[in-house]
């Protein structure tokens, strides 16, 4: 009998059901709106290196700053980037304050909320040697 190539099944989906969640992760509930709330939420944002990098050069610059220009200038993924950026928000470390058009996608500029919290500045700056090594 000749293989008519019917036995096998390409391109076929996963039978697995799917939670209906969305495969990105989301932020975690904040855990009040007290200041103390505030401040453990900033710290549980800065638990990754990589936020503390994002974090550390909004604050720094004088300007509004997209996801692809803190990539270029951490010399990371923009994916990975902006992914992050989107955890710093959901905590609200930094807010979006311009958008524009940009070769058919739209490029989001955020600024630090933090300059006046003197604990989460200290933070940044306790961890900045060992972030950098990474």
């Amino acid at each position: 009998m000749a293989d008519s190539g019917r036995g096998q099944k390409r391109g076929r989906r996963s039978r697995r059901k799917r939670s209906g969640r969305s495969a990105r992760r989301k932020a975690p509930k904040k855990r009040g709106d007290s200041e103390g709330a505030r401040q453990a939420n900033l710290i549980h944002a800065l638990n990754h290196p990589l936020r503390r990098q994002i974090l550390r050069l909004l604050h720094l610059s004088e300007d509004s700053s997209s996801p692809a220009r803190l990539a270029e200038g951490l010399d990371e993924e923009l994916s990975s980037v902006s992914y992050h950026v989107q955890v710093l928000k959901g905590f609200e470390a930094v807010k979006k304050v311009d958008e524009r058009p940009v070769r058919g996608a739209i490029e989001h500029f955020y600024v630090s909320c933090v300059a006046d919290d003197a604990k989460i500045l200290a933070l940044l700056d306790a961890t900045k040697e060992s972030d950098e090594e990474k």
